[in-house]
């Protein structure tokens, strides 16, 4: 590995008895780890989940483990179907920080408001939608418009409802005062602990380069501080290991914003190394002494000291739980308000109503809107006025889950419907097992040849027992409408029958 001299000056100072080791294991193999979606697979079925055998799990992340080699995910249809998520070790992470942030906050079991302000893939994201209280809202940002598409997908492959994804400016929350509860904001850094699975993080390296991400993190931070309510926590991530984009920001952040620095609930057998040249709680990872790539994280407070404009979460755990459906401007009302506030349907919208509100697996607070695009969309309602105040400042891809859209009498349903976890459409639309070959084609957007049993219309395409998307089953064919940017581009293995 052809390092900067620079970057070995400062590994030598950062870490003097541990230098040599250090850079020797960048030289080592990558470790494979991935994080299961226990709302889709349990962790007594993990082994029939899994594509590779299972060394052990993170320490950290008892929902995640290291694989003893790595296969071509792709080509595994359970990835596809949204029942793990290959993600690096050591920012599952953020998974402690979590938990710890909601019991600094006293809300370890209530509903709260999180924005992951640089969302994209999705690692940190998905894991907070598991991990948050029930109840719970998530908004998951990402300002690059392809990779904003690439953490939508993930997230509706993970499945929860109770997500919101936007594509904006860390500047564009500093409007939305107070309005979170938790923010986790993984910044964008030189990537100094991506050398080993990023070669041009090495050529991209420099001095410069690290003082210029230094000033941009300390600019996000001020830019979303203001969106943090007072006692809120916010989880300052990096994957680099220099100071300046490390403590001394963390450092910054308690002399400027006075923000508290708080501790996070850790094991010494883990190894984590301890934060360097400052007597603060924060947590390295270095690839010599833990099983995964470079990763900072610390654990900030807020001061309490002001009251909210914004509902809070806790006042939004109150409201009736009902369904209605929204009709956007310029469309047919759907229905009318009286003084008591409850909501009387026209009989055609009734009945949409019903069937749609059917497809929930449990009675849940969600509102089901009808989008200017005629798709219907399912959020929850104690979110509703959130939701309200939050569009007109930021652009919103998606928020809560697409259900479908009617043509004619026919309801068609979206592949955010079939993955998720809140509704349970194998319960109300026909379902087709398929074979690890068939599955492949299907995520290709082959033609599929189904059987004479396969039933006709819309139909559920599922992968040991695990839904993957649609097909229209015509009877003399069948129409894929897996989604075209979704598809596997690769060419397919000849083995597909293998697991």
């Amino acid at each position: 590995m052809n390092l900067d001299p620079a970057f070995v000056r400062q590994m030598r100072a950062l870490l003097p008895e541990e230098s040599d080791e250090f850079l020797r294991s960048l030289e080592d193999d990558l470790p494979v780890s991935l994080r299961l979606n226990t709302a889709k697979c349990s962790k007594e079925d993990v082994l029939n989940c899994l594509p590779a055998t299972v060394q052990e799990t993170v320490p950290w992340c008892p929902e995640a483990y290291y694989l003893e080699q790595r296969p071509v995910f792709t080509f595994d249809p359970l990835l596809h179907a949204g029942i793990y998520y290959v993600q690096e070790a050591s920012s599952m992470f953020s998974a402690r920080a979590i938990c710890s942030a909601l019991q600094i906050m006293e809300m370890s079991g209530q509903a709260v408001r999180m924005l992951d302000l640089c969302a994209a893939p999705g690692g940190k994201a998905t894991l907070a939608a598991s991990l948050l209280p029930a109840g719970s809202l998530l908004l998951a940002n990402e300002i690059v418009p392809s990779r904003a598409k690439i953490l939508d997908e993930n997230l509706i492959k993970w499945g929860t409802a109770e997500v919101v994804v936007t594509q904006n400016e860390p500047s564009d929350f500093a409007g939305l005062k107070y309005a979170f509860d938790l923010i986790l904001a993984d910044m964008p850094c030189s990537g100094e602990g991506m050398f080993r699975k990023e070669p041009d993080a090495i050529t991209a390296w420099s001095e410069d380069y690290v003082r210029s991400c230094a000033a941009r993190q300390r600019q996000i931070l001020s830019q979303c501080w203001n969106s943090l309510r007072p006692g809120g926590c916010l989880i300052y991530s990096t994957c680099t290991y220099n100071t300046l984009e490390n403590e001394e920001n963390v450092l910054w952040a308690a002399e400027q914003l006075g923000a508290r620095i708080m501790p996070v609930e850790s094991n010494p057998e883990w190894k984590i190394h301890p934060a360097i040249d400052a007597d603060i709680p924060a947590y390295r990872f270095f690839p010599h002494r833990t099983r995964g790539e470079g990763f900072f994280l610390a654990l900030l407070q807020k001061e309490e000291s002001a009251a909210t404009n914004l509902q809070t979460s806790r006042e939004t755990n109150q409201q009736e739980e009902f369904y209605e459906i929204v009709r956007p401007r310029g469309k047919k009302k759907l229905f009318t308000r009286k003084k008591s506030g409850k909501i009387v349907n026209e009989l055609m919208d009734k009945k949409i109503a019903a069937y749609l509100t059917s497809l929930f697996d449990e009675p849940v607070a969600c509102e089901v809107r009808l989008l200017p695009q005629g798709i219907y969309s399912a959020f929850p309602k104690q979110h509703s006025e959130f939701l309200a105040q939050i569009s007109s400042s930021l652009h919103i891809l998606r928020a809560g889950i697409h259900m479908g859209e009617y043509k004619g009498d026919h309801f068609i349903p979206d592949i955010s419907l079939a993955l998720s976890t809140s509704l349970k459409p194998e319960k109300h639309f026909p379902a087709y097992e398929l074979d690890r070959q068939q599955a492949l084609s299907y995520l290709k957007r082959e033609s599929l040849l189904l059987s004479e049993q396969c039933p006709r219309g819309q139909v559920l395409m599922s992968y040991k027992g695990k839904a993957l998307g649609w097909v229209n089953n015509l009877g003399i064919r069948a129409n894929n409408r897996y989604p075209q940017s979704w598809r596997i581009r690769a060419e397919l293995p000849s083995n597909r029958l293998q697991k």
